[in-house]
C-alpha cells in the first residue's frame, strides 16, 4: 500500500518536478558546504577570516531568503497559482549570476562590502525556492498524501548533502577546481528549469486536489 501510495503522488506532475527540481542543485550546494572556505583561501587567495566571513554572509543571505521565499510564496500564490513556481525557477537561475562572481572574480584584495553584498544576495536567491517548494506540495496533494510529498523531497534533500560534495570531487579530479566548480552552478540552472516547468501543471494539479475534496465532502455529507 505504502509504495502504491508513493506511485500514485508521483504521477501529479507538479510533484514529480517539485522532487526533481531538488536534486541538481546538490552539486553547488555540496560546493558551498565542503570546498568554498578551501577554494577561497588557496585560490582566491584570501585570510582564513576573510574566507570563513564570505561562509557567514552566505549563511545570512540563507536565513533571509526562507523568510522572503515564505513572504513571495503568499502574495504571489493570492495572484496566481503559477507564481510559487515561477519564483522557484527565477531565483534559482539568478543566483548563478552573483555566485559565479564569487567564485571567479573575487579574492583577497575584494572590497569587503561588495564581496559581502554579492555572497548575501546569492545565499537569498538561492534559497527562496525552500518554503515555496512546501506550499506547492501542500496545494498540489491531497491532505493524507502530503506528508509523504514532503517526505519524498526531504529524502532528495538529504541525499544531495552526501552526494553533491563526492560529485564535486569527481569533477575536481577531471577538471581544474574552479572549472570543476563552475560547472557545478549548472545545477542550479537545470533546477530553475525544472521549477518553471512547474507551472504548466500546478494550476490543473491544484482543481484536481480541489475537485476531489468537493467529492469527497458530498460523500460524507449524504452519507450523513
Amino acid at each position: 500500500v505504502s509504495c502504491q501510495s508513493t506511485m500514485e503522488i508521483l504521477k501529479i506532475p507538479s510533484v514529480l518536478l517539485t522532487i526533481l527540481q531538488a536534486a541538481p542543485g546538490a552539486l553547488p550546494f555540496g560546493f558551498c558546504a565542503t570546498f568554498l572556505n578551501d577554494f577561497l583561501q588557496e585560490q582566491r587567495e584570501m585570510t582564513k577570516q576573510q574566507a570563513t566571513g564570505v561562509l557567514l554572509t552566505f549563511g545570512a543571505g540563507n536565513a533571509v531568503g526562507v523568510i522572503l521565499g515564505g513572504v513571495l510564496g503568499h502574495f504571489s500564490y493570492k495572484r496566481d497559482v503559477r507564481g510559487p513556481p515561477f519564483f522557484m525557477g527565477v531565483s534559482l537561475i539568478l543566483g548563478c549570476i552573483p555566485f559565479y562572481f564569487l567564485v571567479n572574480t573575487v579574492d583577497e584584495n575584494g572590497n569587503v562590502g561588495v564581496v559581502s553584498a554579492i555572497t548575501i544576495i546569492s545565499g537569498i536567491l538561492v534559497v527562496i525556492p525552500v518554503p515555496l517548494e512546501r506550499s506547492i506540495l501542500t496545494n498540489v496533494c491531497l491532505p493524507q498524501s502530503r506528508g509523504r510529498a514532503n517526505a519524498l523531497v526531504s529524502i532528495v534533500d538529504d541525499l544531495g548533502k552526501g552526494l553533491g560534495p563526492a560529485l564535486v570531487s569527481v569533477l575536481i579530479t577531471t577538471f581544474d577546481r574552479q572549472t570543476a566548480f563552475n560547472i557545478s552552478l549548472i545545477g542550479w540552472i537545470i533546477g530553475g528549469l525544472l521549477s518553471l516547468a512547474i507551472m504548466l501543471f500546478v494550476d490543473n494539479d491544484e482543481k484536481a486536489v480541489q475537485q476531489t475534496l468537493r467529492i469527497q465532502l458530498s460523500g460524507n455529507q449524504d452519507g450523513e
